[in-house]
């Protein structure tokens, strides 16, 4: 799949776009992107799909925040740590072509830094309160420097109870072991054997744990439902009326998509091969 072609995939806001489409076939493609600069603006498309659901149902709009911040996790991915004495001492991907203030490139990477974090805050997302990247950077900076406790560390009853209880109610709130376990002054690793041993369930750590996870059925029925309608209207083109600088950039892109769907072909056919002769 091609730059220019993923470029395609994020439609003008409408009433019926499809939110869980568009987000997949991006994170689909960002996973191996390279390219700061179509990143950043597949990210600010899909920033103002954000804000047109913002003033209409609001429902997508924490699939599209997710999107968003794994989009941010690519870019920090792709910048790479700053070498010493910062960006302006070393060559950086798209240094020239791309707009990004130092903040934004300090929280991309702080980001890239710490994946399982922003999918914590992803997790623990909703549509009436998406992950925002200020919630992230503070998810982060609380990581990295932890608030002391509040609740005694103590084995009495009432130091227990109240921790049973304090995690039960995160637990229930969408918050994760990490969180919860930041929250009561326990170490992470102890979390495991406190949940067991009380019984508290975090359903949290369930979609924070299948998240990053890409299904292969929904990728290839995606792509397959787009190719569908792919020939509709065709016939009703004029030709001659083509605007003649946008043909080749076209004809580049019409050329990579067939390139891709031929190996999505062969590839389908092979395995259908493959199971017919088991």
């Amino acid at each position: 799949m091609s730059v220019t072609e993923i470029v395609a995939y994020v439609p003008q806001p409408s009433p019926d776009i499809d939110v869980y489409s568009v987000c997949s076939r991006i994170e689909a493609w960002a996973a191996t992107a390279t390219d700061v600069f179509t990143l950043k603006d597949n990210k600010s498309k899909l920033s103002a799909i954000d804000q047109y659901l913002a003033q209409t149902s609001k429902e997508g709009r924490a699939q599209i925040a997710a999107t968003v911040r794994r989009l941010e996790v690519r870019i920090g991915e792709v910048l790479g740590p700053a070498e010493r004495g910062g960006d302006r001492k070393t060559v950086q991907p798209n240094r020239d072509q791309v707009e990004l203030g130092d903040k934004e490139r300090n929280e991309f990477r702080a980001m890239a830094a710490h994946p399982d974090v922003v999918e914590e805050v992803i997790a623990a997302s909703t549509d009436e309160a998406p992950a925002s990247r200020r919630k992230v950077i503070a998810a982060i900076k609380e990581k990295e420097n932890p608030v002391p406790a509040i609740i005694p560390l103590d084995n009495s009853r009432d130091s227990v109870a109240l921790r049973v209880a304090t995690a039960r109610e995160m637990a229930a709130t969408g918050h994760t072991s990490r969180q919860i376990a930041a929250r009561l002054g326990l170490s992470f690793d102890s979390m495991d054997a406190f949940r067991k041993r009380h019984g508290v369930e975090v359903p949290a750590d369930a979609i924070v744990g299948r998240t990053r996870q890409i299904d292969p059925n929904r990728i290839v029925r995606v792509t397959v439902d787009g190719l569908r309608t792919i020939d509709t209207g065709l016939d009703l083109v004029d030709w001659a009326d083509l605007d003649g600088d946008l043909i080749p950039d076209w004809i580049s892109v019409l050329k990579e998509a067939r390139k891709s769907i031929t190996t999505l072909i062969n590839n389908l056919e092979k395995e259908k091969t493959s199971r017919e002769q088991q």
